[in-house]
């Protein structure tokens, strides 16, 4: 969906007064793979910056091979 939120702030004029929120799955935690995840993110939402990143889960990920 920050695709549709780049489109919305674009038909929007920006994004002033928007508080823009996005997440680090638990596949991304780490710090390289954070990094990683934020600036796709970035680049998804057209935007140089969010105000908040959250940690979705703080758990250790869990792959489909550990099921």
């Amino acid at each position: 969906n920050e695709a549709d939120i780049a489109e919305a702030l674009e038909a929007a004029g920006g994004r002033e007064g928007v508080f823009i929120t996005t997440k680090v799955s638990p596949y991304e935690q780490g710090f390289d793979k954070a990094t990683q995840a934020v600036t796709a993110s970035l680049e998804r939402l057209g935007t140089e910056c969010v105000d908040c990143v959250l940690i979705h889960w703080p758990g250790v990920a869990r792959t489909p091979a550990d099921r």
